[in-house]
């Protein structure tokens, strides 16, 4: 690609810097369809460990949600048991 465009702007006439200019542009555009192959053929791989990954997270967001219930039902615990005591201080 290089050298075509190189030659391009060397040539002595229109037509041949018009045909080292067309060379170049055929040469990036297969380097454009390469490296888009290429980068879809990689990110395939990493198709399973995302879904992993977003199931763990769905899992990990359960587990929180659960914690948090049973600190709220710890914290009313407390306040019950708290209240039991100070009824019983008066009996």
């Amino acid at each position: 690609m290089l050298a075509a465009t190189t030659a391009s702007i060397k040539a002595t006439s229109p037509r041949d810097q018009q045909r080292f200019a067309d060379l170049s542009d055929i040469f990036k555009a297969e380097l454009n369809e390469l490296t888009a192959k290429a980068l879809e053929h990689s990110s395939s791989h990493y198709v399973p460990q995302t879904a992993a990954m977003l199931w763990g997270k769905t899992k990990l967001d359960e587990i929180k949600k659960e914690l948090e219930d049973w600190a709220r039902i710890s914290d009313a615990a407390a306040k019950i048991v708290e209240a039991i005591m100070r009824v019983l201080t008066l009996l």
